[in-house]
């Protein structure tokens, strides 16, 4: 059986920085994770409607989720309590992550969601010590004296390539 050979391609810029990239491992999990705007922000209907303008090429993806985020009005620390109280992984997810790490398999998030939201279900969920060990490919958060918070994009450069299904555009074509 041939290696697959995977291209050195350097990553975009980013703001933020990017965990250890697995070269030599084997396998490498990645996984995605969703969504806190159902219940606290403008609900699932118009983020639903978000979502197909983002398909049809009428919004791009970082406007639409942006003006998802600033539809919830909580402190980002309430935000927190709120993910760690109510999200619940799939039942299989600390035994298949248990064996990730004893058969030496990394195991990387990748969200579009922030780190610090992300990182407390994980702790609240599968320990700090487990939390810690999973690198997340994620953006970040700015928060203010007040609570007030926003995200911080992980690579400021707008123009993205967006491919789907049913359209190809630039988001940089605004």
């Amino acid at each position: 059986m041939a290696a697959l050979s995977v291209p050195s391609i350097p990553p975009p810029k980013s703001e933020l920085p990017y965990p250890p990239i697995h070269r030599n491992a084997k396998f490498v999990i990645l996984s995605d994770w969703d969504d806190l705007t159902d219940n606290y922000g403008f609900g699932n209907q118009r983020r639903r409607e978000l979502n197909l303008e983002i398909l049809d090429g009428k919004i791009t993806f970082r406007d639409a989720f942006r003006d998802m985020l600033a539809s919830i009005p909580l402190p980002f620390e309430e935000c927190k309590e709120i993910l760690k109280r109510d999200i619940k992984l799939d039942p299989g997810f600390a035994q298949f992550y248990a064996w990730c790490k004893s058969a030496g398999i990394p195991f990387v998030i990748v969200s579009s969601g922030m780190e610090p939201l992300i990182r407390a279900v994980l702790i609240n969920l599968i320990g700090e010590e487990d939390a810690a060990s999973i690198d997340i490919i994620s953006n970040d958060v700015m928060t203010d004296e007040t609570g007030r918070w926003r995200i911080k994009y992980r690579h400021p450069d707008r123009r993205v390539l967006c491919l789907n299904s049913r359209t190809r555009y630039d988001a940089n074509r605004e």
